[in-house]
């Protein structure tokens, strides 16, 4: 009976997670980078410098896997976002925004785009930045979307939250940078080292910071403790 019963609530729950668009997103590694802000007295960003013209047909690249969690506040988490000078040398930022729903917000210079995604899971963000263009990447390209851009140079990476508005965790794996389409950094944290992002900020007093975890830590698909609860109530 034991074991009908566990094999029972393990078909629902497979039958569930089945049946959520996108819920599989991107696996995440043994060990995964830990970035949060628990309250608005203080915010962390994390922050890796990059520091490289763009001329003429060059592409600079970034990608990372993100699992976001734990929203509250008025302000944009961001989850990876290209920092950059544009030809007339003033600053810009073609980022991936959440604000605690379902959904990614594309935000760039030349317009921003709504993406439904279900964020109970991690997924691949990518940003690719030409002089003229830039594409955001979910998925590996499940979706896809390119924009007009003006950039000289990229100055930065970040992720996280620069002012105090929200409060959030992030757990970010397997960041890869490319400069026309040569693999020129990575890190997967599985040394239990951040070697990548190494310029963090932290503004304030608080509970903000960094921290690298094991993935077991990490809550995906949270909303399914409340569902195991009931099963098992109904099952008896």
């Amino acid at each position: 009976m034991k074991f009908m019963r566990g094999a029972i609530i393990s078909l629902s729950i497979i039958m569930i997670i089945a049946g959520i668009p996108n819920a599989y997103g991107s696996p995440l590694s043994g060990t995964v980078l830990h970035a949060w802000s628990h309250d608005r007295k203080s915010s962390y960003i994390e922050i890796h410098n990059v520091n490289r013209v763009l001329g003429s047909g060059d592409v600079y690249a970034i990608e990372q896997v993100v699992m976001a969690a734990n929203y509250s506040g008025s302000a944009g988490v961001v989850l990876l976002e290209i920092q950059a000078k544009n030809s007339k040398g003033k600053t810009c930022w073609y980022s991936f925004y959440w604000y605690g729903k379902d959904e990614v917000v594309i935000d760039s210079p030349s317009g921003s785009q709504t993406i439904s995604l279900d964020m109970s899971v991690p997924h691949t963000y990518r940003i690719e930045v030409a002089r003229n263009s830039v594409t955001f990447l979910i998925d590996g390209g499940s979706t896809k979307v390119t924009l007009n851009a003006d950039v000289s140079k990229v100055e930065q990476i970040n992720a996280g939250r620069w002012n105090k508005r929200s409060t959030y965790d992030l757990y970010i794996d397997n960041v890869k940078e490319y400069w026309n389409g040569q693999l020129i950094a990575s890190e997967d944290f599985e040394d239990g080292q951040d070697n990548f992002y190494t310029d963090d900020v932290f503004r304030g007093r608080g509970d903000s910071g960094e921290e690298i975890i094991s993935s077991e830590e990490v809550p995906e698909f949270p909303f399914l403790k409340d569902v195991i609860e009931y099963l098992s109530n109904l099952i008896g």
